[in-house]
């Protein structure tokens, strides 16, 4: 699109990907992809003059036809902000943008507001530079003598921030216990459950889950019977990329997750078997309404309702922090960025950091190399009895005393490397074989009632003990896997504590 033809707004234009809007048209709503596309002119039509109108649609079109939608949208809500924090109105519409604007607009603006000024100028600077009117010389001066900085994107990282950074290995094993534990329930639906467990194995953006499809997963068979799973996720930020799958990147899954997440999508396919030519080509995650119109994203979820659909599982899966005593506010991002800390912590430089979170530019993921987090070296039964009220990793019922005739043997739980006098920790309420490892993986579990006499201190100190043999031999990462069982047995201990000290004062 030349700066000649866009003087005079076309009827018809296209984004990147080729989705078409109308130029004359006072709002411009559309789906690219998995990119929802929304620009509201009338709101702006008694803020600007005719000719100025005329100069932002026309920007915006050359955005959408040759950046992102979300660069375009961006930069709208940039230019809405500005009309709005400078007080412009059907008395006094804005004809020209001039320094003097800008001059005002950068005085109102919040250290946290700095991105608006950043997003405004990208827009100006290309309004400017395609010939059209309604942005002055002096503005553009203005702008390019400012030192704008992009938003340091590294802060949560470099800062471990516990709203935002990644997630502490108590937090993210808090986490998956939750996860898992809300979906058995029945709290979580599949597509929900498979979304944030391949977020947490890959940590792709939510546009890449949100654009990934049935045929994605890739099955092969091994000489000795057992399978490989392959993900081919959608790549993004592809500087020349029509959509999410104009490239697709293939990452190995293990078996525990590849094997489940295989039986989903074939009741997927199932329920879209009739309804596509190629029921293989439907959304790994279908959206809710499932649209009419044939494409290629028919029926997918747009990026922000993948974001929203990993985010509103929080309140189901209810983990706590152990840094703050609150429950964890996971997001996407929070998720990627703990998959990288975790890759930097392995020892990983910048660029198989970059490879793994599939960066354009590994210059972003030195970030995770600079910031790599101090685990806990030695955790004491101090530690272990202050960190326990805030991490609640106790998911237990609710401590008895032994009753040797009330109670069934089977599920009586004992470990002699504990105690030799095979003194029982407490019972498993469970049904069915259990493979995990007792009485370890016992004190994590919604099935265990801990026995008010039981030996729970030595346990702790055997945990303890075997911790700061691995930080010794194997480094502190080994060392931290038993951490959450620490702070649950601790928590054991405080809770008895507290229920015998309640029964002798009653």
């Amino acid at each position: 699109m030349s700066a000649n033809s866009l003087r005079t707004l076309l009827p018809v234009a296209f984004t990147k990907s080729g989705v078409q809007f109308c130029m004359e048209d006072e709002i411009w709503s559309f789906q690219d992809a998995v990119t929802p596309g929304h620009f509201d002119f009338l709101v702006l039509r008694d803020a600007v003059t005719p000719e100025t109108m005329q100069g932002l649609k026309a920007t915006l079109a050359w955005l959408l036809q040759n950046r992102a939608v979300a660069t375009a949208r961006n930069a709208y809500s940039s230019f809405k902000h500005f009309l709005v924090m400078t007080g412009r109105s059907g008395d006094r519409p804005i004809n020209e943008i001039t320094q003097f604007d800008l001059i005002s607009y950068r005085s109102m603006l919040t250290r946290q507001q700095g991105n608006r000024l950043l997003m405004l100028a990208v827009l100006l600077k290309k309004w400017h530079g395609l010939g059209l009117l309604g942005v002055s010389d002096d503005a553009i001066g203005f702008l390019k003598s400012l030192r704008m900085k992009k938003p340091d994107v590294g802060v949560p990282v470099l800062t471990m921030c516990p709203k935002q950074g990644p997630l502490t290995h108590l937090e993210d094993q808090a986490y998956q216990d939750g996860l898992n534990a809300a979906f058995a329930r029945g709290d979580l639906s599949e597509a929900a459950f498979f979304a944030i467990w391949l977020t947490r194995a890959i940590g792709q953006r939510p546009c890449q889950t949100a654009a990934l499809k049935v045929c994605d997963l890739v099955v092969e068979a091994r000489p000795d019977g057992s399978h490989e799973y392959l993900l081919k996720v959608p790549r993004a930020k592809q500087r020349d990329a029509i959509h999410p799958r104009s490239s697709l990147k293939v990452r190995p899954l293990i078996q525990q997750l590849g094997a489940p997440l295989h039986d989903y999508l074939q009741r997927v396919r199932a329920r879209f078997d009739g309804r596509l030519g190629d029921a293989y080509q439907a959304p790994m995650f279908p959206a809710r309404w499932v649209d009419s119109e044939d494409g290629p994203f028919s029926g997918h979820m747009t990026a922000n309702q993948m974001s929203d659909l990993i985010k509103s599982a929080n309140r189901k899966i209810k983990a706590k922090s152990e840094r703050t005593g609150r429950s964890l506010h996971v997001t996407p991002a929070r998720l990627r960025r703990t998959i990288g800390t975790r890759a930097a912590e392995e020892g990983h430089g910048e660029l198989v950091v970059g490879e793994i979170l599939d960066h354009t530019n590994v210059a972003s993921a030195r970030y995770y190399v600079e910031a790599v987090p101090t685990i806990v070296s030695r955790i004491d039964a101090a530690m272990a009895h202050s960190l326990a009220p805030l991490a609640r990793a106790f998911q237990g019922e609710k401590p008895e005393r032994f009753d040797p005739e009330k109670t069934d043997p089977s599920s009586v739980i004992v470990d002699l490397r504990v105690d030799q006098s095979a003194k029982p920790m407490g019972r498993c309420s469970g049904t069915g074989s259990c493979s995990f490892l007792a009485p370890l993986s016992c004190y994590t579990c919604r099935s265990f009632k801990p026995w008010l006499d039981g030996p729970h201190q030595a346990v702790l100190d055997d945990l303890i003990a075997r911790r700061d043999q691995q930080l010794s031999r194997n480094g502190a990462r080994m060392a931290s896997i038993n951490d959450r069982t620490i702070l649950a047995v601790a928590e054991v201990i405080q809770i008895c504590a507290a229920a015998r000290g309640a029964r002798s004062n009653g």
